[in-house]
This record gives C-alpha cells, sequence and structure tokens, in this order.
C-alpha cells in the first residue's frame, strides 16, 4: 500500500475510510502545478496515484515521510523536497493561465467556441495544450468550476429549488446539474444537502502546506 503518493486530478469522488485515527499530511495544487512541479504532462496522473519515490531523485522519500514521528519535521521534509523541485520546475502555459481566469470570470456564460476565438486556436489544438497543463479537458474543468460554485449557492440557503441553482449558474436544464451532482458528489440530489460542506472547494486557494487529522 502507498504511504506517500501523488495523486493527479480526480474525475470522480473518492471516499476514505480508516479502522482507527489517522493522520493525512498533504498538499493541494492550484491547476497546473503539477505539471510545472514534476515536469510531464499532468494528464498522465489523471486519476492515477504515483508513489511519491518516482519524483525524488533516487531518495526513499516515502520511507522517510513515513518513520518521522513529528508533524511538523514531516511538513519540513515534504516542503525541501517540494522546493527541490520548483528550482528546476517547468514555467506555466501563459495561454492557459489566462483561457482559466476567462472560465472563472465566466463560469454561468462561457463557450468553448467563443473562448477558442478569443484564445486564438482550433479547438483541437486548446483542449490538447489545456489537458496537458491541467489533466482534464476544459469542458470538463468548466463542468467542476460550476458544480463547485454551485455548491457555495446551495450553502448559501438561498435557494429552495435544485432548478433555482441550475438556472443561476446557466446549466441548460436541470437534468445536466442532477448529472453533475451525481458524478462529481456521489450522492443522489435528495442526499446531498447534508453534505455540501464536504465538496465545497476554492480554486483560489493559495499553494500551500496542509495537515489534517482525520478520524
Amino acid at each position: 500500500m502507498l504511504t506517500s503518493f501523488v495523486y493527479g486530478p480526480s474525475t470522480k469522488p473518492t471516499v476514505t475510510f480508516g479502522a482507527d485515527v489517522f493522520e493525512l499530511n498533504g498538499v493541494l495544487f492550484k491547476p497546473g502545478g503539477l505539471r510545472a512541479l514534476l515536469r510531464m504532462d499532468t494528464d498522465e496522473l489523471t486519476d492515477e496515484m504515483v508513489c511519491i519515490n518516482e519524483f525524488a531523485e533516487g531518495c526513499e522519500l516515502a520511507d522517510h515521510l513515513l518513520n518521522i514521528q513529528s508533524t511538523e519535521q514531516r511538513m519540513e521534509v515534504l516542503e525541501q523536497f517540494l522546493s527541490r523541485r520548483m528550482s528546476n520546475s517547468l514555467a506555466f502555459d501563459q495561454l492557459i493561465h489566462h483561457s482559466l481566469d476567462l472560465i472563472h470570470a465566466q463560469i454561468d456564460t462561457i463557450r468553448m467556441l467563443d473562448l477558442c476565438k478569443t484564445l486564438k486556436l482550433s479547438d483541437k489544438q486548446f483542449e490538447r495544450r489545456f489537458k496537458r497543463s491541467i489533466g482534464v479537458t476544459p469542458i470538463f474543468y468548466t463542468r467542476v468550476c460550476r458544480f463547485q460554485n454551485a455548491m457555495e449557492l446551495i450553502k448559501t440557503g438561498q435557494y429552495n429549488k435544485l432548478g433555482d441553482v441550475a438556472y443561476a449558474l446557466g446549466y441548460s436544464d436541470q437534468s445536466h446539474f442532477i448529472k453533475d451532482i451525481k458524478q462529481f458528489s456521489g450522492y443522489a440530489p435528495r442526499d446531498l444537502s447534508q453534505q455540501v460542506s464536504d465538496f465545497v472547494v476554492n480554486l483560489n486557494k493559495p499553494l500551500g502546506l496542509q495537515s489534517e487529522a482525520k478520524s
């Protein structure tokens, strides 16, 4: 079983189970961060889990992290590893960075054809570069962002009906919204309300080290 790993972009919900109290330490990367840091196309890691030793220049980093008892020391070792990788990182694709800004700014109205025209790329060129940097297609990424915004809206309690949330975010109809709920949360709409806080993710959150205790 892998104890220290790199997990690429996920296209489906995952659940972690533990028989006892355990500690999970990790780093959450902004879109495109994995490619820059690991110097490999992100779509090669989509839905994949790879031992951290693959990127640790021959060092048995996984065993080292496992044998450190102190959370602070473990995070320090992890930070040192990331700092070494950053010194030789790839430049981020600025066109894709610009496309992310446009998607986030126009999430309820964005159309891929219009976006490609703005970027002066064909749809195939854009999709290829986007997947290389982000790990998923631009259409899939837009669906994820729209779903996360929907979770934020539901959490505010402003809306009484899912149809109203779907309309506010530009879904073509409620059935498409329900499909995204099932795919990205793993829950049917009727079971979602009490779980909303588990799926709210801020994509604009800066890169940072995180330590979290789970039970």
